[in-house]
Parts: C-alpha cells; structure tokens; sequence
C-alpha cells in the first residue's frame, strides 16, 4: 500500500482570505474589480468564511480543516477533493455543490442545505516525480476511529451520496427524500427522525 502524499498547498492568511472574498463579492454585485474566489490547492485551515457569499467558488483539493462557514452561501461551489474535516457548516446553502471526494471527518452540517449536492467517491491525482502522478489523501488524524459527520436536520433531498463512508455519523431529522446512498458505508450511524422516502439505500452497510 503506498503512503498518501502530502500536497504543498500555499497557506492563507484571513487578510488574504478576507480580499478574496471581497472581489467575489464585487462579481455577484457585478461592480468593477471582481473576479471568482479561486482557493484550488491551498490551505484555509482555521480560517473564518462565516457568513460569506461564495457561491460557485472553487474550492478544489483544498485544505479547509477547522474552517469556519457557519451561514456561508456555497451554492454550486466546488470542493472536489477537498479536506474538510473538523469544518463548522451549521445553517450553510450547500445546494448543488460538488463534494466528491470531499472528506468531512467531524464536520458539523447541523441544519445545512444540501439539495442536490453531490457527495459521490472522488480521487484527486497530484504530479510525482518518480510515478508520475499519484494520489492526494486526506490528512491523518491522530486518533483511530474518526468522529462521525453532524448533518443533524441538514436537507439532503436528492443529494448524491454512491459510496460515501459515514461512519457514525448523525443524520437526526434530516430530510433525505430521494437520496442515493448506493453503496454507503453508514454503520452506526444514526438516523431517528430523518425522512428517507424514496431513498435508494441499495448494497449500503448499515
């Protein structure tokens, strides 16, 4: 088995952050100086996006560990890839986002949107001097048994879940009409009041 790589991504400081997020902002307001939020391969990690209005930004094999989107708008947005465990997304819009890959380790999704996001299995391939390319894993987090997602009340209705693992993770109240979970890894998770009409939970583990 070969050891994950650990990808150089620039660190960004919440200045840096912040003038992003300002010129996104100018795009959607359609003013002079804007541009999309690009944050594709870097590190975001305990930063603070609470509240903003990202919507389609790219947030591709990013590294956003502890980040704070509480409230944040990210309809449509891109975290293909991306490392995001331990992030606070309580009440953000997440609808139709793209999570493949995406690896949400203690994520707190308490209330979120996330109709029609894609949370499908996804690998991100990075250069290799010797193979050529190789595989970007998710950070290891010092303790064994990783701590379930909270999605507690999230709407995931129609959401596209083939082949995630969500161990143990809390899915209390959630709406989950029509979501494919093809596949999923969902032992211990926990599921008391969550509406899962028309769910396809074909082959998962439970």
């Amino acid at each position: 088995m070969s050891e994950a790589v650990e990808p150089v991504r620039r660190k960004l400081t919440q200045e840096e952050v912040d003038a992003v997020c300002l010129k996104h902002d100018r795009l959607w307001q359609a003013r002079p100086g804007g541009a999309r939020a690009v944050f594709a391969w870097m590190d975001l990690s305990g930063v603070s996006l609470r509240g903003r209005n990202l919507a389609d930004a790219d947030f591709t094999a990013a590294c956003l560990i502890g980040c704070d989107l509480t409230g944040a708008k990210l309809d449509n947005a891109n975290f293909f890839g991306a490392d995001m465990q331990d992030v606070t997304l309580v009440d953000a819009s997440l609808r139709r986002a793209d999570l493949r890959g995406a690896c949400l380790r203690g994520a707190d999704l308490s209330g979120a949107d996330l109709f029609e996001a894609d949370l499908r299995e996804g690998t991100i391939a990075a250069k290799d001097a010797k193979l050529g390319f190789r595989v970007v894993e998710a950070r290891k987090r010092s303790d064994t048994e990783a701590q379930g997602a909270v999605l507690a009340g999230a709407n995931l209705q129609r959401s596209r879940m083939t082949g995630v693992i969500a161990v143990a993770a809390d899915f209390t109240d959630a709406v989950m009409k029509d979501c494919k979970l093809v596949r999923a890894n969902l032992k211990q998770a926990s599921f008391r009041g969550a509406d899962l009409a028309g769910a396809d939970l074909s082959g998962a583990d439970l």
